[in-house]
């Protein structure tokens, strides 16, 4: 069955994930574009799909002088698995004129989510992918 939007954001308000000001304040039609999108179905058709997946992760940093890790912790909005490797998505609802302007304000934490992910899941993350709800698109990072 097709997704009701309406019902899911009725659904999220009776979990407290949304209150009713949020609920009233989300553009449907934006909506609607996205779980009509190539990327929506491909996460249907996953294997696996993780939405707000929390990982900690510690990331060696070897200098000339210090051998030591930095952890670092963060939260995928979702991964999901296909045949061949993982894909990491990032939903962004800034308002932006570019997909530029997104993948170079996010190509940085993409990188880590990568390393981070291919780490944990011992599986190679094939790609990681911004959806803009404000550009109604999906934007590759490389």
């Amino acid at each position: 069955a097709a997704l009701s939007i309406t019902d899911e954001i009725q659904r999220l308000t009776a979990f407290a994930f949304l209150s009713k000001e949020q609920a009233d304040s989300l553009d449907t039609a934006r909506l609607r574009t996205f779980f009509e999108s190539e990327l929506y179905s491909r996460m249907c058709r996953a294997s696996r799909c993780l939405r707000e997946y929390h990982f900690t992760f510690r990331q060696p940093t070897d200098t000339e002088y210090l051998k030591a890790s930095a952890v670092v912790q963060g939260i995928a909005d979702c991964v999901f698995e296909e045949e061949d490797g993982l894909v990491v998505v990032d939903y962004k609802t800034n308002h932006v004129k570019t997909p530029e302007t997104l993948i170079e304000r996010y190509t940085p934490q993409l990188n880590i989510y990568r390393e981070a992910l291919q780490t944990i899941f011992q599986k190679p993350v094939k790609e990681c992918l911004l959806y803009s709800f404000s550009l109604n698109t999906t934007i590759t990072i490389k």
